[in-house]
Order: structure tokens, then C-alpha cells, then sequence
């Protein structure tokens, strides 16, 4: 009754494992659920993560839009999370993506 729902960390590693199957757009598609989920229970660090993994699933896919997407999602997460040098280092890795 009162464990904390992480059923956001199986969705995580569920879009882990299609990532690793080959499998990007359910990869993509868990990512955003984990991600969701991860908001409702307020676990900012794995929601960002989740986007994070997202992005870089939907750039090896070629889809730099949705991947922008995710991208600043990520990085506000992290920075709400507190995690500013991440969000720093992501920006960066971000606007290199973007500009190749």
C-alpha cells in the first residue's frame, strides 16, 4: 500500500530491450510512457533519463524533430531535477546533434 509505483522502471527497460531488439519506434514509444509515468510518481531524474534515451533512440531513426523534442524535455527535467551540469552537458550534446 505504500511502496512507490515503479512501474515507469519497467517501461525504462522494456524501451531498453526493443532498443537492443532493434525495435526503435517501441523503443520510442515506451521512452514516452516511462516518462509519463515516471511525472505522475515525480521521479523528475528517471523521466529525464527516459527523454534523454528517447532522443538519441529518434536520431539514430533520423527523426531530428521528434528527437529536438526530447531532447529539451530532458534538459528542463534535469534542470528541475537540480542537475545542472547534466543539463549543461545535454545542451551541449543537443545543439551538436542538431547542427550536424
Amino acid at each position: 500500500q505504500y511502496a512507490p509505483d515503479l512501474s515507469h522502471t519497467v517501461k525504462l527497460l522494456e524501451a531498453e530491450e526493443a532498443v537492443l531488439d532493434g525495435n526503435a519506434e517501441q523503443a520510442a514509444l515506451l521512452y514516452v510512457n516511462a516518462a509519463r509515468g515516471a511525472l505522475q510518481q515525480h521521479f523528475l531524474h528517471t523521466a529525464a533519463l527516459a527523454q534523454e534515451r528517447r532522443a538519441n533512440v529518434l536520431v539514430r531513426a533520423n527523426r531530428m524533430t521528434d528527437a529536438a523534442r526530447s531532447f529539451i524535455e530532458a534538459i528542463e527535467l534535469y534542470e528541475r531535477w537540480g542537475a545542472h551540469a547534466k543539463a549543461a552537458a545535454l545542451r551541449i550534446e543537443y545543439q551538436a546533434t542538431m547542427s550536424r
